[in-house]
């Protein structure tokens, strides 16, 4: 049995089970992300995750569009476009990666 309490300290729920990091469960309509576990107390630290409308658009990260959750670890996904499960909440998004190229020149000797 592992307690499942906030950052807070706050009492979630028990689970019956060992929780692997990132597991999503629900509580009274609630969907929360396991974000840290001490074995040694049988216990874990989980965090509520907000479902809505995010702004996805031309954003420097990529911003999961279920939960906002700001990935500022995609510069290592697979570039193109491509489906992905977010880090935090775990549904499934599609994403397209924009890149722009810009040069910059100059002058080598002089043009007599």
């Amino acid at each position: 049995m592992y307690q499942v309490v906030t950052r807070d300290g706050d009492q979630i729920t028990t689970l019956g089970h060992q929780p692997d990091l990132f597991d999503t469960f629900t509580v009274k309509g609630t969907t929360y992300v396991v974000n840290m576990i001490n074995h040694g107390n049988q216990s874990c630290q989980a965090e509520e995750i907000v479902f809505g409308d995010y702004d996805t658009e031309e954003t420097v990260y990529a911003i999961c569009p279920h939960c906002g959750y700001r990935d500022a670890d995609c510069f290592e996904w697979t570039p193109d476009v491509h489906t992905h499960n977010c880090g935090k909440c775990n549904h499934k998004f599609t994403y397209e990666r924009h890149v722009e190229i810009s040069y910059t020149t100059r002058r080598v000797g002089s043009f007599d």
